[in-house]
């Protein structure tokens, strides 16, 4: 009968411990969105701990067990948690930027999305990997390059996080709404109104398949409706979208 080693019984007990560490990742990212940010980063910090645990077992005790079968599961294994440390990262820079944080944010997400375009290139055999968590890292890219006035890195950082979303998800899938967005602000910085509305409308178009028309996740998009009509000096049609906005975080936020 096979008996289970101590160096492979903690490597087993690592994975299911980063599985639980999955399931907190995924209450994070709704903390997150509930504008919980202290916590949120607290419950990222300890993913992200549990999830460098695992890669320096990998990397030492496991390895011994691994190179016994086949060298390459130690490096896709080794790969693969490592990614999902960078992912983490990724999200914890979000956070930073969210909390002003910007010189932080920046530099953590300079190594992050290095790291992710490694990773996954290597996985994939090329030098520009098409990822969803890529994409993702594009775009906390965009938020704080706009955050620091470079509005032109973010309008191509934020085109790249989109263009690599259309591949993957579809031309009409939720996630470019956010994108889209985020792009429309981004025009309002060098005052490029038109480009600004013709993005939010599209993300509005895209949501209002995909969500009530009194779903939460509109309120966004009626916040940034109200500064684009605002900053293209129609003030009472703002002041309406503005107290659309408002009725709706408090029902849904408050």
């Amino acid at each position: 009968m096979y008996s289970i080693s101590p160096n492979e019984q903690e490597l087993i007990d690592h994975i299911v411990h980063v599985s639980k560490n999955d399931i907190l990742y995924g209450k994070a990212k709704c903390v997150e969105s509930m504008g919980d940010y202290k916590t949120a980063m607290q419950m990222y910090e300890d993913v992200r701990t549990a999830r460098h645990s695992l890669t320096e077992l990998l990397m030492s005790k496991a390895g011994a067990y691994i190179l016994n079968t086949q060298q390459t599961v130690l490096d896709e294994e080794e790969s693969m948690i490592s990614s999902d440390v960078e992912i983490v990262n990724v999200s914890i820079a979000k956070i930073m930027f969210q909390m002003g944080h910007i010189t932080d944010a920046v530099h953590l997400m300079s190594i992050a999305h290095k790291a992710l375009v490694t990773l996954f290139g290597t996985h994939q055999g090329t030098p520009q990997p098409r990822h969803l968590y890529i994409a993702d890292s594009y775009y906390v890219l965009g938020l704080l390059a706009n955050a620091q006035g470079r509005y032109s890195d973010a309008d191509d950082l934020y085109n790249k996080a989109l263009n690599m979303k259309e591949i993957i998800l579809g031309m009409e899938h939720p996630h470019l709404a956010t994108i889209l967005e985020a792009m429309s602000m981004n025009s309002l910085g060098p005052g490029y109104f038109h480009d600004a509305s013709e993005w939010c409308n599209r993300a509005i178009e895209i949501r209002a398949v995909k969500f009530s028309k009194r779903s939460a996740i509109l309120t966004y998009s009626l916040y940034n409706r109200a500064q684009i009509l605002r900053d293209s000096n129609f003030l009472k049609d703002a002041h309406k979208h503005y107290e659309q906005a408002l009725y709706f975080a408090k029902q849904h936020y408050t």
